[in-house]
Protein backbone atom coordinates (compact mmCIF):
# COMPACT_ATOMS: atom_id res chain seq x y z
CA UNK A 1 0.00 0.00 0.00
CA UNK A 2 2.88 2.31 0.83
CA UNK A 3 4.44 1.79 -2.63
CA UNK A 4 1.15 2.68 -4.29
CA UNK A 5 0.87 5.79 -2.17
CA UNK A 6 4.37 6.84 -3.10
CA UNK A 7 3.54 6.45 -6.78
CA UNK A 8 0.43 8.56 -6.43
CA UNK A 9 2.36 11.26 -4.63
CA UNK A 10 5.07 11.23 -7.31
CA UNK A 11 2.43 11.44 -9.99
CA UNK A 12 0.83 14.42 -8.29
CA UNK A 13 4.22 16.10 -8.02
CA UNK A 14 4.89 15.51 -11.70
CA UNK A 15 1.48 16.91 -12.59
CA UNK A 16 2.13 19.97 -10.42
CA UNK A 17 5.57 20.48 -11.97
CA UNK A 18 4.20 20.07 -15.46
CA UNK A 19 1.36 22.49 -14.71
CA UNK A 20 3.83 25.01 -13.30
CA UNK A 21 6.03 24.64 -16.39
CA UNK A 22 3.03 25.10 -18.65
CA UNK A 23 2.01 28.17 -16.67
CA UNK A 24 5.53 29.52 -16.92
CA UNK A 25 5.62 28.87 -20.68
CA UNK A 26 2.21 30.50 -21.11
CA UNK A 27 3.30 33.48 -19.05
CA UNK A 28 6.43 33.81 -21.15
CA UNK A 29 4.35 33.46 -24.31
CA UNK A 30 1.95 36.14 -23.17
CA UNK A 31 4.84 38.34 -22.17
CA UNK A 32 6.49 37.88 -25.58
CA UNK A 33 3.19 38.47 -27.39
CA UNK A 34 2.62 41.65 -25.36
CA UNK A 35 6.17 42.72 -26.22
CA UNK A 36 5.57 42.13 -29.92
CA UNK A 37 2.19 43.88 -29.84
CA UNK A 38 3.66 46.92 -28.10
CA UNK A 39 6.21 47.43 -30.87
CA UNK A 40 5.87 50.57 -32.95
CA UNK A 41 6.85 48.46 -35.97
CA UNK A 42 4.97 45.71 -37.68
CA UNK A 43 6.73 42.41 -36.98
CA UNK A 44 6.13 39.72 -39.57
CA UNK A 45 7.67 36.26 -39.51
CA UNK A 46 7.99 34.02 -42.58
CA UNK A 47 9.29 30.46 -42.73
CA UNK A 48 11.57 29.10 -45.43
CA UNK A 49 8.53 28.01 -47.48
CA UNK A 50 7.42 31.64 -47.73
CA UNK A 51 4.50 31.13 -45.33
CA UNK A 52 3.59 33.71 -42.69
CA UNK A 53 4.30 32.32 -39.21
CA UNK A 54 4.11 35.47 -37.09
CA UNK A 55 1.99 38.64 -37.28
CA UNK A 56 1.81 41.20 -34.47
CA UNK A 57 -0.88 43.77 -33.71
CA UNK A 58 0.98 46.58 -35.50
CA UNK A 59 1.05 44.40 -38.63
CA UNK A 60 -2.72 44.09 -38.33
CA UNK A 61 -3.00 47.87 -38.12
CA UNK A 62 -0.82 48.86 -41.08
CA UNK A 63 -1.78 46.02 -43.45
CA UNK A 64 -5.44 45.65 -42.47
CA UNK A 65 -5.31 41.86 -42.01
CA UNK A 66 -6.05 40.13 -38.66
CA UNK A 67 -3.47 37.54 -37.69
CA UNK A 68 -5.86 34.57 -37.87
CA UNK A 69 -6.52 35.30 -41.55
CA UNK A 70 -2.89 35.42 -42.68
CA UNK A 71 -0.99 32.88 -40.57
CA UNK A 72 0.03 30.01 -42.85
CA UNK A 73 -0.53 31.93 -46.09
CA UNK A 74 2.03 32.95 -48.68
CA UNK A 75 3.52 36.28 -47.68
CA UNK A 76 3.84 37.58 -51.24
CA UNK A 77 0.11 37.17 -51.76
CA UNK A 78 -0.67 39.25 -48.68
CA UNK A 79 1.68 42.25 -48.49
CA UNK A 80 3.87 42.22 -51.63
CA UNK A 81 2.58 44.36 -54.55
CA UNK A 82 2.05 42.32 -57.74
CA UNK A 83 4.92 43.99 -59.59
CA UNK A 84 7.39 42.92 -56.85
CA UNK A 85 6.21 39.33 -56.33
CA UNK A 86 8.42 37.71 -58.93
CA UNK A 87 11.51 39.42 -57.52
CA UNK A 88 10.47 38.37 -53.98
CA UNK A 89 10.16 34.71 -54.99
CA UNK A 90 13.47 34.75 -56.89
CA UNK A 91 15.22 36.31 -53.90
CA UNK A 92 13.86 33.65 -51.52
CA UNK A 93 14.82 30.84 -53.89
CA UNK A 94 18.31 32.25 -54.35
CA UNK A 95 18.81 32.48 -50.58
CA UNK A 96 17.69 28.90 -50.00
CA UNK A 97 20.10 27.68 -52.72
CA UNK A 98 23.14 29.84 -51.98
CA UNK A 99 22.63 31.28 -48.51
CA UNK A 100 23.08 34.77 -49.92
CA UNK A 101 20.42 37.41 -49.37
CA UNK A 102 20.77 40.96 -50.65
CA UNK A 103 18.21 42.36 -48.21
CA UNK A 104 19.23 40.50 -45.05
CA UNK A 105 20.28 42.83 -42.20
CA UNK A 106 19.80 45.92 -44.34
CA UNK A 107 17.40 48.83 -43.97
CA UNK A 108 15.54 49.35 -47.25
CA UNK A 109 12.56 51.34 -48.48
CA UNK A 110 9.96 49.64 -50.65
CA UNK A 111 6.24 49.73 -51.39
CA UNK A 112 3.92 47.35 -49.54
CA UNK A 113 0.35 46.22 -50.24
CA UNK A 114 -2.62 46.98 -47.97
CA UNK A 115 -5.64 44.72 -47.70
CA UNK A 116 -7.76 47.30 -49.58
CA UNK A 117 -5.40 47.12 -52.58
CA UNK A 118 -3.58 50.40 -52.14
CA UNK A 119 0.19 50.54 -52.01
CA UNK A 120 2.13 52.55 -49.46
CA UNK A 121 5.82 53.09 -48.66
CA UNK A 122 7.48 51.15 -45.84
CA UNK A 123 10.88 50.91 -44.24
CA UNK A 124 11.94 47.27 -43.96
CA UNK A 125 14.62 45.35 -42.09
CA UNK A 126 14.94 41.56 -42.32
CA UNK A 127 16.88 39.30 -39.97
CA UNK A 128 17.44 35.54 -40.20
CA UNK A 129 16.69 32.92 -37.55
CA UNK A 130 18.36 29.63 -38.47
CA UNK A 131 18.52 27.39 -35.40
CA UNK A 132 17.70 23.71 -34.73
CA UNK A 133 13.98 23.32 -35.19
CA UNK A 134 13.46 26.98 -36.19
CA UNK A 135 14.12 28.39 -39.66
CA UNK A 136 12.47 31.70 -40.44
CA UNK A 137 12.85 35.33 -41.39
CA UNK A 138 11.85 38.15 -39.07
CA UNK A 139 10.79 41.36 -40.80
CA UNK A 140 10.49 44.69 -38.98
CA UNK A 141 8.29 46.98 -41.04
CA UNK A 142 7.40 50.64 -40.49
CA UNK A 143 4.81 52.65 -42.42
CA UNK A 144 6.61 55.80 -43.66
CA UNK A 145 3.71 57.33 -45.60
CA UNK A 146 3.62 60.50 -43.47
CA UNK A 147 7.37 60.94 -43.65
CA UNK A 148 7.35 60.51 -47.43
CA UNK A 149 4.51 62.98 -47.73
CA UNK A 150 6.42 65.51 -45.63
CA UNK A 151 9.56 64.94 -47.69
CA UNK A 152 7.53 65.43 -50.87
CA UNK A 153 6.10 68.72 -49.56
CA UNK A 154 9.54 69.96 -48.52
CA UNK A 155 11.03 68.96 -51.88
CA UNK A 156 8.24 70.71 -53.76
CA UNK A 157 8.63 73.87 -51.70
CA UNK A 158 12.36 73.83 -52.38
CA UNK A 159 12.04 73.25 -56.12
CA UNK A 160 8.79 74.81 -57.34
CA UNK A 161 7.45 78.33 -57.44
CA UNK A 162 4.50 78.59 -55.05
CA UNK A 163 2.53 80.98 -57.30
CA UNK A 164 2.81 79.41 -60.76
CA UNK A 165 3.82 75.86 -59.75
CA UNK A 166 6.65 76.08 -62.27
CA UNK A 167 10.17 74.91 -61.42
CA UNK A 168 12.01 77.61 -59.49
CA UNK A 169 15.64 78.72 -59.79
CA UNK A 170 16.91 75.73 -57.80
CA UNK A 171 15.26 73.11 -60.04
CA UNK A 172 15.99 75.17 -63.17
CA UNK A 173 19.73 75.05 -62.43
CA UNK A 174 19.53 71.29 -61.85
CA UNK A 175 17.67 70.76 -65.14
CA UNK A 176 20.09 73.00 -67.02
CA UNK A 177 23.03 70.99 -65.71
CA UNK A 178 21.38 67.74 -66.82
CA UNK A 179 20.64 69.10 -70.29
CA UNK A 180 24.24 70.28 -70.72
CA UNK A 181 25.46 66.77 -69.89
CA UNK A 182 22.96 65.34 -72.39
CA UNK A 183 24.31 67.71 -75.09
CA UNK A 184 27.83 66.43 -74.54
CA UNK A 185 26.61 62.84 -74.67
CA UNK A 186 24.39 62.94 -77.76
CA UNK A 187 26.02 65.73 -79.75
CA UNK A 188 22.82 67.77 -79.97
CA UNK A 189 22.24 71.32 -78.79
CA UNK A 190 20.04 73.09 -76.28
CA UNK A 191 18.62 76.59 -76.35
CA UNK A 192 18.22 78.64 -73.19
CA UNK A 193 15.58 81.40 -73.32
CA UNK A 194 15.33 84.25 -70.84
CA UNK A 195 11.90 85.91 -70.95
CA UNK A 196 11.10 89.21 -69.26
CA UNK A 197 7.62 90.74 -69.43
CA UNK A 198 7.69 94.29 -70.84
CA UNK A 199 6.47 96.98 -68.42
CA UNK A 200 5.05 94.40 -66.02
CA UNK A 201 5.82 96.66 -63.07
CA UNK A 202 3.50 99.33 -64.46
CA UNK A 203 0.65 96.81 -64.68
CA UNK A 204 1.41 95.46 -61.23
CA UNK A 205 1.50 98.92 -59.65
CA UNK A 206 -1.62 100.21 -61.41
CA UNK A 207 -3.88 97.16 -60.95
CA UNK A 208 -2.48 95.76 -57.71
CA UNK A 209 -0.40 92.75 -56.77
CA UNK A 210 -3.36 90.33 -56.77
CA UNK A 211 -4.04 91.12 -60.42
CA UNK A 212 -0.31 90.94 -61.11
CA UNK A 213 -0.23 87.44 -59.62
CA UNK A 214 -3.10 86.34 -61.86
CA UNK A 215 -1.20 87.73 -64.83
CA UNK A 216 1.90 85.73 -63.92
CA UNK A 217 -0.16 82.54 -63.53
CA UNK A 218 -1.79 83.01 -66.94
CA UNK A 219 1.61 83.80 -68.45
CA UNK A 220 2.97 80.50 -67.13
CA UNK A 221 0.11 78.61 -68.83
CA UNK A 222 0.79 80.32 -72.14
CA UNK A 223 4.51 79.66 -71.96
CA UNK A 224 3.93 75.95 -71.33
CA UNK A 225 1.50 75.83 -74.26
CA UNK A 226 4.16 77.31 -76.54
CA UNK A 227 6.72 74.53 -76.00
CA UNK A 228 6.92 70.75 -75.90
CA UNK A 229 6.17 68.72 -72.77
CA UNK A 230 9.84 67.69 -72.55
CA UNK A 231 10.97 71.33 -72.38
CA UNK A 232 11.42 73.04 -69.01
CA UNK A 233 9.61 76.29 -68.24
CA UNK A 234 10.74 77.95 -64.98
CA UNK A 235 10.01 81.13 -63.08
CA UNK A 236 13.18 82.59 -61.60
CA UNK A 237 11.74 85.65 -59.87
CA UNK A 238 9.20 88.42 -60.39
CA UNK A 239 8.29 88.52 -64.07
CA UNK A 240 11.41 86.68 -65.24
CA UNK A 241 10.92 83.25 -66.81
CA UNK A 242 13.27 80.78 -68.47
CA UNK A 243 12.77 77.97 -70.94
CA UNK A 244 15.21 75.14 -71.67
CA UNK A 245 14.69 73.67 -75.13
CA UNK A 246 16.55 70.37 -75.21
CA UNK A 247 17.61 68.17 -78.11
CA UNK A 248 17.72 71.03 -80.64
CA UNK A 249 18.82 70.12 -84.16
CA UNK A 250 18.31 73.44 -85.98
CA UNK A 251 18.08 77.14 -85.13
CA UNK A 252 14.92 77.66 -87.19
CA UNK A 253 12.93 75.56 -84.73
CA UNK A 254 14.06 77.86 -81.91
CA UNK A 255 13.04 80.92 -83.90
CA UNK A 256 9.59 79.42 -84.35
CA UNK A 257 9.30 78.81 -80.61
CA UNK A 258 10.40 82.36 -79.79
CA UNK A 259 7.84 83.79 -82.20
CA UNK A 260 5.12 81.51 -80.81
CA UNK A 261 5.89 82.79 -77.30
CA UNK A 262 5.64 86.41 -78.46
CA UNK A 263 2.35 85.64 -80.21
CA UNK A 264 0.96 83.91 -77.11
CA UNK A 265 1.86 86.81 -74.82
CA UNK A 266 0.56 89.59 -77.08
CA UNK A 267 -2.96 88.11 -77.04
CA UNK A 268 -5.16 90.06 -74.61
CA UNK A 269 -5.25 88.79 -71.03
CA UNK A 270 -8.82 88.69 -69.69
CA UNK A 271 -8.47 88.86 -65.91
CA UNK A 272 -11.88 89.32 -64.35
CA UNK A 273 -13.28 92.61 -65.63
CA UNK A 274 -9.86 93.79 -66.79
CA UNK A 275 -8.36 93.31 -70.24
CA UNK A 276 -4.58 93.58 -70.14
CA UNK A 277 -2.20 93.86 -73.06
CA UNK A 278 1.32 92.67 -72.61
CA UNK A 279 4.47 91.81 -74.52
CA UNK A 280 7.82 90.24 -73.71
CA UNK A 281 11.49 90.45 -74.56
CA UNK A 282 13.36 87.18 -75.12
CA UNK A 283 17.08 86.53 -75.01
CA UNK A 284 18.35 83.23 -76.41
CA UNK A 285 21.69 81.43 -76.23
CA UNK A 286 22.86 77.99 -77.36
CA UNK A 287 24.89 75.15 -75.91
CA UNK A 288 27.45 74.20 -77.07
CA UNK A 289 27.52 76.96 -79.71
CA UNK A 290 27.84 79.87 -77.27
CA UNK A 291 29.06 78.05 -74.16
CA UNK A 292 28.95 74.76 -72.26
CA UNK A 293 29.01 76.44 -68.86
CA UNK A 294 25.70 76.91 -67.01
CA UNK A 295 26.61 80.30 -65.52
CA UNK A 296 27.93 81.53 -68.84
CA UNK A 297 24.75 80.46 -70.63
CA UNK A 298 22.61 82.31 -68.09
CA UNK A 299 24.68 85.45 -68.53
CA UNK A 300 24.48 85.18 -72.31
CA UNK A 301 20.70 84.79 -72.32
CA UNK A 302 20.33 87.69 -69.90
CA UNK A 303 22.46 89.97 -72.07
CA UNK A 304 20.52 88.99 -75.19
CA UNK A 305 17.25 89.69 -73.38
CA UNK A 306 18.36 93.21 -72.43
CA UNK A 307 19.46 93.76 -76.02
CA UNK A 308 15.93 92.81 -77.15
CA UNK A 309 14.51 95.39 -74.75
CA UNK A 310 16.92 98.05 -75.99
CA UNK A 311 15.84 97.35 -79.59
CA UNK A 312 12.22 98.13 -78.78
CA UNK A 313 10.78 95.22 -76.77
CA UNK A 314 8.27 92.59 -77.96
CA UNK A 315 11.00 90.75 -79.82
CA UNK A 316 13.59 88.01 -79.42
CA UNK A 317 17.34 88.36 -79.77
CA UNK A 318 20.01 85.69 -80.11
CA UNK A 319 23.23 86.14 -78.16
CA UNK A 320 26.34 87.37 -80.00
CA UNK A 321 29.86 87.92 -78.60
CA UNK A 322 29.37 91.66 -79.13
CA UNK A 323 26.80 91.64 -76.30
CA UNK A 324 29.50 90.44 -73.92
CA UNK A 325 31.84 93.18 -75.06
CA UNK A 326 29.10 95.76 -74.52
CA UNK A 327 28.40 94.32 -71.10
CA UNK A 328 32.07 94.53 -70.16
CA UNK A 329 32.22 98.16 -71.28
CA UNK A 330 29.08 98.88 -69.28
CA UNK A 331 30.46 97.22 -66.13
CA UNK A 332 33.71 99.14 -66.53
CA UNK A 333 31.90 102.47 -66.93
CA UNK A 334 29.71 101.78 -63.89
CA UNK A 335 32.81 101.10 -61.81
CA UNK A 336 34.42 104.32 -63.08
CA UNK A 337 31.22 106.25 -62.39
CA UNK A 338 31.40 105.25 -58.73
CA UNK A 339 34.78 107.02 -58.49
CA UNK A 340 33.82 110.14 -60.41
CA UNK A 341 32.57 112.18 -57.45
CA UNK A 342 35.34 111.13 -55.08
CA UNK A 343 38.02 111.98 -57.66
CA UNK A 344 36.42 115.31 -58.75
CA UNK A 345 35.84 114.20 -62.32
CA UNK A 346 32.49 116.01 -62.56
CA UNK A 347 32.15 119.64 -63.55
CA UNK A 348 29.08 121.89 -63.91
CA UNK A 349 28.69 124.16 -66.93
CA UNK A 350 26.08 126.92 -66.79
CA UNK A 351 24.20 127.42 -70.05
CA UNK A 352 22.99 131.05 -70.23
CA UNK A 353 19.39 131.81 -71.20
CA UNK A 354 19.00 135.32 -72.66
CA UNK A 355 15.87 137.46 -73.18
CA UNK A 356 16.43 138.62 -76.77
CA UNK A 357 14.04 141.55 -76.50
CA UNK A 358 15.66 142.91 -73.37
CA UNK A 359 19.13 141.71 -74.40
CA UNK A 360 19.50 140.50 -70.85
CA UNK A 361 20.72 137.36 -69.16
CA UNK A 362 17.70 136.10 -67.21
CA UNK A 363 18.41 132.46 -66.39
CA UNK A 364 21.04 129.75 -66.52
CA UNK A 365 20.79 125.95 -66.70
CA UNK A 366 23.24 123.81 -64.72
CA UNK A 367 24.67 121.12 -67.01
CA UNK A 368 26.72 118.23 -65.69
CA UNK A 369 29.82 117.08 -67.53
CA UNK A 370 32.06 114.09 -66.80
CA UNK A 371 35.75 114.40 -67.60
CA UNK A 372 36.92 110.79 -67.56
CA UNK A 373 40.70 110.49 -66.99
CA UNK A 374 41.01 107.82 -69.68
CA UNK A 375 38.18 108.47 -72.14
CA UNK A 376 37.88 112.24 -72.04
CA UNK A 377 34.51 113.98 -71.81
CA UNK A 378 31.62 111.50 -71.66
CA UNK A 379 28.17 112.60 -72.78
CA UNK A 380 25.39 112.73 -70.18
CA UNK A 381 23.33 110.70 -72.65
CA UNK A 382 25.76 107.86 -71.93
CA UNK A 383 26.35 108.06 -68.19
CA UNK A 384 23.02 109.42 -66.87
CA UNK A 385 21.06 106.23 -67.84
CA UNK A 386 23.73 104.16 -66.06
CA UNK A 387 23.46 106.38 -62.99
CA UNK A 388 19.68 105.94 -63.01
CA UNK A 389 19.90 102.18 -63.47
CA UNK A 390 22.34 101.75 -60.56
CA UNK A 391 20.74 104.31 -58.25
CA UNK A 392 23.88 106.48 -58.26
CA UNK A 393 21.76 109.29 -59.71
CA UNK A 394 20.65 110.12 -56.15
CA UNK A 395 24.18 110.87 -55.00
CA UNK A 396 25.11 112.59 -58.27
CA UNK A 397 21.96 114.71 -58.24
CA UNK A 398 22.64 115.80 -54.67
CA UNK A 399 26.22 116.76 -55.63
CA UNK A 400 24.95 118.87 -58.56
CA UNK A 401 22.43 120.64 -56.31
CA UNK A 402 24.98 121.49 -53.62
CA UNK A 403 27.59 122.63 -56.13
CA UNK A 404 24.99 124.89 -57.73
CA UNK A 405 24.10 126.36 -54.33
CA UNK A 406 27.75 127.15 -53.67
CA UNK A 407 27.99 128.82 -57.07
CA UNK A 408 24.85 130.90 -56.41
CA UNK A 409 26.22 132.06 -53.07
CA UNK A 410 29.41 133.19 -54.82
CA UNK A 411 27.53 134.98 -57.61
CA UNK A 412 25.23 136.77 -55.16
CA UNK A 413 28.22 138.82 -54.06
CA UNK A 414 28.59 140.19 -57.59
CA UNK A 415 26.69 143.34 -58.61
CA UNK A 416 23.78 142.84 -60.95
CA UNK A 417 23.18 139.18 -60.12
CA UNK A 418 19.46 138.69 -60.51
CA UNK A 419 18.57 135.56 -62.43
CA UNK A 420 17.43 132.01 -61.84
CA UNK A 421 19.46 128.81 -61.98
CA UNK A 422 17.66 125.63 -63.08
CA UNK A 423 18.89 122.18 -62.09
CA UNK A 424 17.84 119.12 -64.07
CA UNK A 425 16.51 116.11 -62.18
CA UNK A 426 15.80 112.49 -62.94
CA UNK A 427 12.43 110.78 -62.38
CA UNK A 428 14.32 108.36 -60.13
CA UNK A 429 15.04 111.24 -57.73
CA UNK A 430 11.31 111.96 -57.38
CA UNK A 431 10.08 108.42 -56.77
CA UNK A 432 12.86 107.02 -54.58
CA UNK A 433 11.91 107.03 -50.89
CA UNK A 434 15.52 107.74 -49.92
CA UNK A 435 15.94 110.69 -52.27
CA UNK A 436 17.85 113.66 -50.74
CA UNK A 437 15.59 115.97 -52.81
CA UNK A 438 13.21 116.05 -49.85
CA UNK A 439 15.59 118.47 -48.10
CA UNK A 440 16.19 120.80 -51.04
CA UNK A 441 13.46 123.34 -50.24
CA UNK A 442 14.71 123.61 -46.67
CA UNK A 443 18.26 124.21 -47.92
CA UNK A 444 17.03 126.92 -50.33
CA UNK A 445 15.13 128.71 -47.56
CA UNK A 446 18.18 128.50 -45.31
CA UNK A 447 20.32 130.54 -47.72
CA UNK A 448 17.49 132.86 -48.66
Amino acid sequence: MKASSDKDELFLQLQTTLRQQQQTIEAQRQKFTAFLDSSIDAMVQMDFDGLISGWNRKAEMIFGWPAEQVIGKKLEQIIVPPRHREAHCRGLENFLQTGEGTVINRLIEIDALHRDGREFPVELSISLVDAPGLHEFNAYIRDISERKQSESIIWKQANFDSLTNLPNRNLFLHKLGQEIIACRRNGHSLALLYIDLDRFKEVNDSLGHDMGDLLLIETSYRLKNAVREVDTVSRLSGDEFTIILGDITDILSVQRVCQEILDQLTRPFQLGDEVIYLSASIGTTFCPGDSEDALELQKNADQAMYAAKALGRNRYQFFTPEFEQQAQRKRSMINDLRLAIAENQFEIYYQPIIDLQEQKLVKAEALLRWHHPGHGTISPAVFIPLAEETGMILEIGEWVFKQTLHQILAWKELPGFDFQISVNTSPVQWIDDQSPMKTWLAQLREIG
